[in-house]
């Protein structure tokens, strides 16, 4: 009866142990640090870990010390896009080896600049035709024929 109860509770506990092990495994974490040009940390920067194909898609901020982690994050593939103010985005591709830790190295933003451009609509060409404009002012320069005069 004991080796019974034993064996028993052996095979429960084997049991739990195989069941547990997988689900383990089946995830893990995903971490790094984000920092400038100058190695500075980078804190409240935007960091998206996402995968178009199945959908999964999380965001964080960095600490004050520019650290991020994702946790539970399943194997695959992942896209991770780290963006702040001052900063051009970064996009890192990670494939499925998790645990993962990446560093962050963003680069300055380059200075945008809009010009506005404003056309007249007097100065458009309209006329199909081939022609050539001349200024009134060429008139007034050519040399003066008068055939009434000697």
């Amino acid at each position: 009866m004991y080796f019974r109860q034993c064996l028993s509770l052996s095979m429960a506990l084997c049991a739990a142990c195989v069941c547990a092990w997988p689900q383990s495994i089946s995830s893990g974490t995903v971490d790094g640090s984000v920092v400038d040009p100058a190695k500075a940390v980078v804190p409240k920067a935007s960091v998206e870990l996402s995968n178009g194909v199945s959908g999964y898609r999380q965001i964080v901020s960095t600490g004050d010390n520019g650290n991020f982690r994702f946790n539970n994050v399943p194997f695959n593939d992942y896209r991770l896009t780290v963006s702040a103010p001052g900063f051009a985005t970064l996009t890192i591709e990670i494939h499925s080896t998790i645990p993962q830790h990446v560093s962050a190295q963003l680069a300055l933003a380059g200075s945008k600049q809009e010009v506005d451009v404003e056309a007249n609509s007097g100065l458009v060409e309209n006329e199909p035709s081939a022609h050539t404009d001349t200024d009134s002012s060429v008139f007034l320069k050519l040399p003066r024929f008068d055939p009434g005069s000697d």
